[in-house]
């Protein structure tokens, strides 16, 4: 149960992490700098949380966020 939890919390900071920077990215003028790398979500969470994430568990927070905001997947 409590894995269960811990696993619902660091997947919800991934996917709020993924959105807010996604966002961020989305509402950038320059159009070669709308996208989120799966490093500066691991940045983020680091440097906010402390908590160590890995690329293949940002990438499809990442990837649902960009579709959201840009209306495609990210390239």
């Amino acid at each position: 149960m409590l894995a269960t939890l811990r696993n619902r919390r660091r997947n919800k900071l991934i996917a709020d992490t993924a959105w807010k920077l996604t966002r961020a990215a989305a509402l950038n003028p320059d159009p070669g700098q709308q996208t989120v790398t799966p490093q500066q979500v691991i940045v983020h969470i680091w440097n906010e949380h402390l908590e160590h994430v890995t690329a293949d568990e940002t990438r499809p927070h990442i990837a649902a966020a960009h579709t959201h905001w840009h209306g495609t997947t990210a390239a």
